[in-house]
């Protein structure tokens, strides 16, 4: 009997190994399903650098039906956008868009080989069929060179026997057995209205309905974390010119004032409650009417947590949160 290389065998089962998770190397989308007419959070994984090189420069091609685009800024790179015309121009809420961010670029670092870091942006899905594969084309920039994930599967075709695949986002069906629409988050598919991100969960959010020609409106909600205490820094949406995080007070002549705060402490021991009459979001100079029965994006900033991106439902607050939000 041949004697038994242990060499050997631990070389072919790390050839096995490396045969049976190629994707483990390529970048990648962190969610890679999404919904039509809604917001999405896109998380790019980068999980190593070129051949033993530090990564330098991540560069990302926006697909068409990825519109309204914003790149999350990222500490030690410097980002930056290229926009462009659209192919054909969208309807997003009220407004018509035909231009937008074509491509991202994130510069600096360096993300050393044996490293792994993510970069972020948003972007909203135009009404696109379910099925419909959306491809970021990737450029990775290293010290003695790139690689180009932006290969494209044929129709039909397995694009997991690509070499260097484009990270792919898939539109799947928008709707349940009982017609109602889900929309998406950077989590995947969430009920309007609630979302989580980390410990942080926001549940029951709505818009208030915006009046004739009135160029302001405010958003109300319940902010849950179970997790350590956490900060709302701030608040966006492209439905407004400027969004706020406000409070309103009573001044000593017994008169109710609304101010900016700069934070909104989140703690574990109770909910925190952005209702009428307290704590509260402003949506000020809205560039597009807030009919009820529609949905905005709103994207929230914490400071332990990150970025979360929820779709806000216009009209009043649903019944099973009465008792959260009171209304004057």
């Amino acid at each position: 009997m041949q004697p038994i290389s242990f060499v050997g065998m631990a070389s072919a089962l790390l050839a096995a190994w490396s045969l049976n998770t190629p994707v483990a190397a390529h970048v990648t989308l962190e969610a890679g399903e999404t919904v039509a007419n809604s917001t999405h959070k896109a998380v790019l994984r980068v999980p190593h650098g070129c051949d033993g090189d530090a990564t330098h420069t991540i560069t990302v091609e926006i697909p068409k039906g990825f519109i309204d685009v914003r790149p999350m800024p990222k500490a030690g790179w410097t980002t930056t956008v290229s926009s462009g015309p659209y192919e054909e121009p969208y309807q997003y809420h009220g407004r018509t868009l035909s231009e937008g961010v074509q491509q991202i670029s994130w510069a600096g670092g360096p993300l050393p080989d044996e490293f792994y870091d993510e970069f972020v942006f948003r972007g909203y899905v135009a009404d696109l069929p379910a099925g419909t594969r959306l491809h970021f084309k990737v450029t990775q920039g290293c010290e003695s060179g790139e690689i180009g994930w932006t290969e494209v599967a044929a129709p039909g075709a397995d694009p997991h026997g690509l070499e260097h695949p484009a990270p792919i986002l898939l539109v799947a069906a928008g709707e349940d057995s009982s017609g109602h629409r889900h929309h998406s988050s950077h989590a995947g598919t969430q009920q309007a209205g609630s979302a989580s991100v980390g410990p942080i969960t926001v549940e029951g959010a709505y818009a208030r309905p915006s009046l004739g020609k009135a160029p302001n409106s405010a958003v109300y909600m319940t902010i849950r974390t179970t997790g350590e205490s956490d900060r709302l820094l701030k608040a966006d949406s492209p439905i407004a010119e400027a969004v706020e995080v406000h409070t309103t007070e009573m001044d000593s002549r017994g008169v109710m004032k609304m101010r900016p705060v700069d934070a909104v402490s989140i703690e574990p021991t109770a909910a925190t409650e952005l209702q009428p009459g307290g704590l509260h979001i402003m949506l000020l100079r809205l560039v597009g009417s807030l009919e009820k029965g529609g949905t905005i994006p709103l994207t929230l900033t914490f400071e332990k947590a990150g970025e979360l991106t929820l779709d806000v439902p216009v009209g009043e607050a649903d019944a099973s949160n009465q008792g959260h939000h009171h209304r004057h």
